[in-house]
């Protein structure tokens, strides 16, 4: 057996019978006909039929179908991470890209470049002028908490911003890591996803070692698929893997329930909200179904309208772009219901479609309703707010542009609110980052500065 998901894959091996309900409806076996459910034990205990397993994997368009399905009771979240880390031991090249992306996309995701132009992104992003706002945060010593940002919610700044403005808010003692930006610190999950599992285990490994440097073992994740990383994957990698992982929807929900006088802190907005919370797939599958609802039924004025898929039966965004692609491209751009979360948020009753994952509230401000949309050209149809600013809302914090924004401005004033200004800084993270696979310079953190000046004033 090979290194990695060990208990997982006993599980598979001592308790599978082989049914197939499980690729019942799965897209991969529908295309390559390899029933996998037969060769799973074999596979994981002597790697056998290793080249089927591999074309079925690069089929897989990540429908997440078979994780609740076995009827012998089995979970299934960690399948596919398991098979790709084997197959990524097994062929050093192998990296997964659904076999519908194009060729260029699926050399980009399979590449550990795609990390330094992620790195590089981040730094372009947020200014060093915010990034030393927060230096007293970084610096390692005792804390209640540390909030590890991840690397995405970097991408999206205003989410980024509010998101720390709300802990500060709170009153909360925590102490901030952030996801690959002076170094290279990361969940692993993404790359554990696409089967670059030597990279996923050195950056988690990274990220281990700046959480002890804070002395607790709780910490804070906005990010959801972080989340599920931390709490499924990481202990499978990781022996010694003893984090609490919460996320931060479900602490601010819980510190809110037990301090009624920072409860009072929350201000009702001008209009009443219903709010349709849309599950992000990865944060119910790290066990986090109630946390957002909680907070939001302490917000004064809200209520919450349940959609049609939700929870465990949540709607991928990401699946829904993948099946699109090969046959309908243009509904992606052109139909109102293309990715139909819109439509059953609307269909609830609700007047605002909140989002919990930062990539489903990128595709779904880019993809979620159609092209006119989009770009401010037609009025959405329903407005769609991150859960991190809709509290900003009610605690009264600035409010900040963010994608919806620049979609809808490709050049304004000031020019770092243009979409022209995001899209050149992606560019110039390309070149730097992927292609010339740079490390952006360093940043020296305000405390070490102080720190030097002391030892330079006493020597």
């Amino acid at each position: 057996m090979l290194e990695g998901f060990h208990g997982f894959k006993e599980k598979i091996i001592g308790e599978c019978v082989e049914c197939g309900e499980c690729y019942k409806h799965c897209y991969a076996y529908k295309r390559t006909k390899f029933p996998i459910w037969l060769h799973l034990k074999d596979f994981f205990k002597n790697q056998t039929k290793a080249k089927e397993v591999r074309r079925f994997v690069n089929s897989c368009i990540y429908c997440k179908y078979h994780e609740y399905t076995c009827p012998n009771g089995l979970v299934l979240t960690e399948l596919l991470p398991a098979l790709r880390n084997d197959l990524s031991q097994i062929y050093p090249e192998f990296g997964w890209a659904p076999h519908i992306v194009p060729g260029f996309l699926g050399r980009i995701l399979k590449s550990r470049r795609l990390y330094s132009w992620w790195r590089y992104m981040n730094n372009l992003l947020i200014s060093e002028e915010y990034r030393e706002k927060w230096d007293q945060r970084r610096e390692p010593k005792k804390r209640d908490v540390v909030f590890f940002s991840g690397c995405g919610i970097q991408l999206l700044p205003d989410i980024y911003y509010t998101m720390l403005d709300v802990l500060e808010k709170l009153d909360i003692d925590f102490g901030l890591i952030d996801g690959h930006y002076n170094k290279a610190i990361c969940c692993g999950t993404v790359a554990f996803l696409v089967g670059n599992y030597h990279y996923g285990k050195v950056v988690l490994n990274n990220l281990v070692k700046e959480i002890k440097k804070f002395g607790t073992k709780k910490v804070i994740i906005h990010c959801s698929t972080c989340n599920w990383g931390l709490t499924q994957i990481a202990p499978n990698i990781l022996k010694d893997f003893d984090f609490e992982i919460i996320h931060a929807s479900t602490y601010i929900a819980e510190l809110l329930e037990n301090n009624p006088e920072l409860k009072n802190m929350l201000e009702p907005l001008e209009e009443e909200r219903v709010y349709a919370i849309h599950d992000s797939c990865h944060l119910v599958r790290g066990g986090d179904t109630e946390g957002a609802r909680k907070l939001f039924k302490q917000l004064p004025g809200a209520t919450v309208s349940e959609m049609e898929h939700n929870k465990l039966k949540a709607i991928c965004d990401v699946y829904c772009v993948l099946r699109a692609l090969p046959h309908r491209p243009l509904d992606l751009i052109l139909n109102d219901d293309n990715i139909p979360i819109s439509k059953e948020a609307i269909e609830s009753n609700a007047n605002t479609l909140s989002t919990l994952c930062l990539g489903c509230h990128a595709i779904q401000s880019l993809l979620g309703q159609n092209l006119f949309n989009t770009f401010g050209k037609k009025k959405r149809r329903i407005p769609i707010k991150n859960w991190t600013i809709i509290l900003g809302e009610y605690l009264g914090l600035p409010k900040r542009r963010g994608i919806e924004f620049w979609l809808k401005h490709f050049i304004t004033k000031p020019f770092k609110d243009s979409l022209l200004n995001w899209i050149l800084k992606a560019i110039k993270a390309l070149i730097f980052g992927y292609l010339l696979n740079r490390i952006p310079p360093i940043r020296v953190p305000k405390y070490l500065n102080i720190n030097k000046e002391l030892i330079d004033e006493n020597e």
